[in-house]
C-alpha cells in the first residue's frame, strides 16, 4: 500500500510540475557550479566558475599571453567533465577543442582533422555540446559568416560525422535528436544525420534548450517589429509552436536566450545591462517559463566589452 501511495504521490507532483510550466528533471541531479567567460582585461579572456548564489568565483581556465581564447564551456551530463573551444592563436596549436575537469586539471585536446577553407585561417566551434552518454560532443564549426557547419565527433577526436549547414546544435536528453537552426527553420536530425525534420519555420536567434525530458524544445525569436525577444516551445514529437513570453529589448537591458535550470523548475539566462557608453554588465537571473517571477541569483562580478556575454553551462551531478 505504501508503494502505491507513493507512485500518486509522483504522478501527482509530476501533473503539477507540467502544470506549472515546469519540466521534471530525468532523474534527480543536484545543480553545481556555472561556467561563463571572464573578460580579465581588454582582450584577455578566462573560464571561471562560480556556485549559483554569486560566491565562490574561481578561474578554471586561463590561457598564456591572453591567446588562444577560451570559450563556449560546456559541462557533460554527469557533470565530471568540461567541454570548451580555443578561438585565435596560431593557426596550428592549441586546438581548437578540448576537455578537461570542471576545476580546468587534465586539460585534453579533442584532434580535429577539419578542412581549412580559404577563407579562414583556420575553422572554430562556434557552439558545443554534450551526447548524454558523455562520449560525443556535437559542435558547429564557422568557416564564413553564413558557412556554419555540424560534425558530431568522440571525445577522442575519432568517428567524426559531417551533420551539414546548421546553427546552435544541441543534443536532447534522450540521445535521439541533435536540434538546430537552418534556412530560416528550426530543426531536429538524428546523430545519424537521417531523419532531418522541421519544427518550426522561425528564424530563431542565439542557442535552443531542449527540456530536461526532451519532450519540448525552447528556442527565441525576435519578434516582428523587433521591439522584444519572444520565448517559443515546439513539440519535439510534432505539433504548433506556442509563444510563452515576450521580453523587451532596449539598448539599456537585454535578456539572452534562456535555458532550463537542472531541476527543469525554471528557465535561466544572462541578462545585460549597459550604460551609456556601452560597457555591459550582467546579471545571472532565473524566471518561471512564462517570464515571471524573475529573480537576480547574482550579478557577475566583472565588465565586459568583448563577446560571448550571454554563454553559460551549469554543472549537473546526479545522485
Amino acid at each position: 500500500m505504501g508503494r502505491i501511495l507513493r507512485r500518486v504521490a509522483a504522478g501527482a507532483a509530476l501533473a503539477a510540475a507540467v502544470l506549472a510550466g515546469a519540466e521534471p528533471a530525468r532523474s534527480d541531479p543536484t545543480p553545481g557550479r556555472i561556467a561563463y567567460v571572464h573578460q580579465r582585461s581588454e582582450g584577455f579572456y578566462t573560464l571561471t566558475t562560480i556556485r549559483p548564489n554569486g560566491t565562490g568565483a574561481r578561474r578554471v581556465v586561463t590561457p598564456r599571453r591572453g591567446y588562444p581564447r577560451p570559450t563556449l564551456p560546456r559541462f557533460s551530463p554527469d557533470g565530471q567533465q568540461l567541454a570548451f573551444a580555443n578561438f585565435g592563436g596560431r593557426p596550428t596549436r592549441p586546438g581548437p577543442l578540448w576537455i578537461a575537469t570542471p576545476a580546468g586539471k587534465r586539460q585534453v585536446e579533442v584532434p580535429l582533422d577539419l578542412e581549412r577553407p580559404f577563407a579562414v585561417e583556420r575553422p572554430f566551434p562556434v557552439a558545443l555540446d554534450w551526447a548524454p552518454s558523455g562520449r560525443r560532443l556535437v559542435m558547429a564549426e564557422a568557416r564564413s559568416a553564413e558557412d556554419h557547419r555540424m560534425h558530431i565527433v568522440r571525445t577522442d577526436g575519432s568517428g567524426r560525422r559531417d551533420l551539414g549547414m546548421g546553427r546552435y546544435p544541441v543534443w536532447s536528453p534522450d540521445g535521439r535528436w541533435i536540434a538546430f537552426t537552418a534556412d530560416g527553420g528550426v530543426w531536429i536530425v538524428q546523430p545519424s544525420g537521417r531523419r532531418r525534420q522541421l519544427l518550426a519555420s522561425a528564424t530563431a536567434v542565439g542557442g535552443l534548450a531542449f527540456s530536461p525530458t526532451g519532450r519540448r524544445l525552447l528556442f527565441t525569436r525576435t519578434a516582428p517589429d523587433g521591439s522584444a525577444m519572444e520565448w517559443w516551445i515546439v513539440p519535439v514529437a510534432g505539433g504548433e509552436p506556442r509563444r510563452v513570453a515576450a521580453r523587451p529589448i532596449t539598448f539599456e537591458r537585454f535578456l539572452c536566450p534562456p535555458r532550463w535550470t537542472p531541476d527543469g523548475e525554471r528557465l535561466a539566462a544572462m541578462r545585460i545591462n549597459r550604460d551609456p557608453d556601452g560597457i555591459g554588465r550582467r546579471d545571472f537571473v532565473t524566471s518561471r517559463l512564462d517570464g515571471s517571477d524573475e529573480r537576480v541569483e547574482f550579478a557577475v562580478p566583472e565588465r565586459y566589452t568583448g563577446d560571448h556575454p550571454c554563454d553559460f553551462s551549469w554543472q549537473r551531478r546526479f545522485r
